[in-house]
């Protein structure tokens, strides 16, 4: 992840439990989510997310067991596989670009899916824009961006 950009993971529906229990503390004390098996008991295939090849193109992934839409440097969405099926789902977006038509496609989808977005925290948060380019405005790099970009 550049520093331009803020990270989202999106997982199946479950409830606070099942989220809790999949949150841990990594050994550098940071948080972590087993989102793997969450989305095993989920079962999606990649055809069910072919849709984001209509707002960003298929990518040149670094690893055969990831699809990449768009670019990793820039705007992109990152769904890992396990076979056929999806393990992991993420997207990034580069504050630096006019990414609101990007984000609101991206939500769109999400919702039809009955997916849950988690902000960089991994805070399960509104899937309304307002609320998304919220947490992307307040967030630290973007603070230090504008900081380094446009001074005081």
């Amino acid at each position: 992840m550049a520093l331009w950009q803020y990270t989202f993971r999106i997982i199946p529906s479950v409830n606070l439990n099942e989220l809790e229990k999949a949150i841990k503390d990594n050994t550098d004390g940071l948080r972590a989510i087993d989102d793997d098996s969450l989305w095993k008991k989920d079962k999606r295939s990649l055809s069910e997310f072919a849709e984001f090849g209509e707002i960003l193109p298929l990518g040149k992934s670094w690893s055969g067991d990831v699809v990449l839409y768009g670019d990793l440097e820039k705007n992109c969405v990152e769904l890992y596989m396990d076979g056929d099926s999806v393990s992991s789902l993420s997207f990034r977006i580069d504050f630096r670009s006019e990414y609101e038509n990007i984000l609101t496609k991206l939500i769109e989808i999400i919702k039809s899916k009955d997916l849950i977005i988690l902000d960089e925290n991994l805070s399960m948060i509104p899937q309304s824009f307002e609320a998304i380019n919220q947490a992307i405005q307040s967030a630290p790099q973007v603070v230090k961006w504008k900081h380094l970009t446009e001074g005081d």
